[in-house]
């Protein structure tokens, strides 16, 4: 089995303009939520869902910056596992007028054993790290 994890930067307004950005690509309704470490967010986040979807503040107070190389981008996107990864990542790509950068794509593989990241670069994802995954602690 394959899964895939995404991670955008993206140049918008504010959390809440992200949040309904996203909600009108995919139709995935996002709930507001606050860690102490994260501070305000947004998730799709249910025990009963596989699939994840975190927008939060590349900034945050006393942390400071999530992504440092990222600073013009002040909102990242977190796409966990999900079977919808290359749809989302097309609209977001193609049907959105603010700035949006591609952090890392990444795929594990159980199968192969092998998680291969990515980075998206002159328009196409570029290998950039292989690893190796430990087998499995029970059959």
């Amino acid at each position: 089995m394959k899964e895939i994890y995404d991670r955008y930067a993206i140049k918008i307004e504010n959390l809440d303009s992200a949040k309904v950005l996203f909600e009108q690509l995919t139709n995935i309704k996002l709930h507001l939520r606050y860690s102490s470490y994260k501070g305000e967010y947004y998730s799709n986040f249910s025990p009963d869902i596989e699939e994840e979807y975190e927008i939060k503040n590349n900034y945050f107070e006393p942390e400071g910056w999530l992504y440092e190389e990222y600073k013009g981008y002040n909102i990242i996107l977190h796409v966990f596992s999900s079977p919808q990864a290359n749809e989302i990542k097309n609209k977001l790509l193609t049907k959105i007028k603010e700035p949006i950068c591609v952090i890392s794509r990444t795929i594990i593989d159980d199968e192969k054993l092998l998680s291969c990241r990515y980075k998206y670069i002159n328009g196409q994802d570029e290998l950039v790290e292989t690893i190796k995954l430990p087998l499995p602690f029970f059959s």
